[in-house]
């Protein structure tokens, strides 16, 4: 999966005023940082009172968080 690996292509098209490439370029960095975010997420919910020093959030029946 991609990481940071997209700021220096970022930094060049800013600079290069390639804009339609920069904005399709963080698309994909926002998409992927979203992906990653969920995952480690919802390994903390999975971890419940094993996860150090967090309480995450109840899941709901439909696995939503929060609202169980």
């Amino acid at each position: 999966m991609p990481g940071a690996g997209y700021c220096p292509p970022i930094r060049e098209a800013v600079i290069g005023g390639d804009a339609a490439r920069a904005e399709q370029l963080m698309r994909e960095h926002v998409y992927y940082a979203g992906l990653i975010l969920r995952r480690n997420y919802e390994a903390l919910l999975d971890a419940g009172k094993d996860a150090p020093g967090l309480r995450p959030s109840r899941r709901s029946d439909d696995g939503a968080p929060g609202a169980g």
